[in-house]
């Protein structure tokens, strides 16, 4: 399989405070939460990860078996980078498919070891049709103990195509930024 990283993001969805009250119609990340769990040695932490997207039919289309690019950063630059692990197909029904990294939790000793994503297809009758996102992991044997930033961002990207949360950080726990 030949997977494209494209340099940057030819389509960028975003959620900033600025838009996050915005109801209008569009491709954008839903929800996003980061926590940083402290592991007993330098590189033993975990970084547990949740979130969700929605895609507008009109915008781009994503395959969620293409593993994922994640990217944490502040304003000094990435704090943690890594692509997901193979996927493979978890479950499928008529309206969605859940693709994961089913064998790897406890398996790995650095990296993600744990990873799943459902896309839904949701096709409302006076509303334009959508895919959405939902996707869960956790990456072992990191070193973000000197992680103390109180912004960061957040993006997962399938190809040229991402979802970029701007969080607010207290503590290890990071949500949108208000």
């Amino acid at each position: 399989m030949l997977i494209f990283d494209s340099p940057f993001c030819i389509d960028d969805y975003q959620l900033t405070a600025a838009n996050r009250k915005s109801r209008t119609v569009r491709s954008k990340p839903t929800k996003a939460k980061l926590k940083i769990f402290a592991g007993a040695g330098a590189a033993d932490d975990t970084l547990t990860f949740d979130g969700s997207n929605i895609l507008l039919d009109q915008d781009a289309g994503i395959y969620p078996n293409e593993s994922p690019l994640v990217t944490l950063s502040t304003a000094a630059g990435v704090v943690y980078q890594e692509r997901t692990p193979s996927l493979t197909n978890i479950h499928l029904s008529a309206n969605s498919e859940t693709w994961g990294t089913e064998y790897l939790k406890g398996e790995r000793d650095v990296g993600i070891d744990d990873f799943r994503v459902q896309e839904s297809f949701v096709s409302p009758a006076s509303a334009p049709g959508y895919a959405k996102y939902k996707y869960k992991g956790r990456a072992v044997g990191l070193d973000l103990g000197a992680f103390t930033a109180r912004a960061a961002t957040w993006r997962i990207q399938w190809g040229g195509t991402c979802f970029t949360t701007d969080l607010a950080c207290a503590n290890g726990s990071c949500k949108p930024a208000k």
